[in-house]
């Protein structure tokens, strides 16, 4: 694979996880309007760790999946909102089969 390509992976590997930050920064917003603590609590915890799958990203020290996942969708299937979900699952299906 040419460097370019690599990094425009990578760059889209990052547009993503971006966007699932901000998807938990939705679900936050929303748990703490309807006043749901739990639900607040844990998109602050994928929110952190979406966080640290993109600096690893960015470092250049994420590690290859070698066709394993990142655990996303397993977690958020447990308690994350549809659009958390997707955002998560477009994640993970990116980096299984482009890392």
């Amino acid at each position: 694979m040419s460097n370019d390509m690599s990094k425009s992976r990578e760059l889209e590997f990052q547009t993503l996880l971006s966007s699932a930050i901000a998807a938990c920064g939705r679900a936050c917003s929303e748990a703490e309007v309807a006043g749901i603590d739990w639900l607040r609590d844990d998109a602050l915890v994928a929110r952190s760790n979406f966080q640290a799958i993109l600096d690893g990203s960015v470092s250049g020290s994420l590690s290859p999946s070698q066709g394993a996942g990142l655990g996303v969708t397993r977690a958020l299937s447990e308690w994350a909102p549809s659009f958390l979900y997707e955002v998560g699952a477009l994640v993970e299906d990116f980096y299984r089969k482009n890392f």
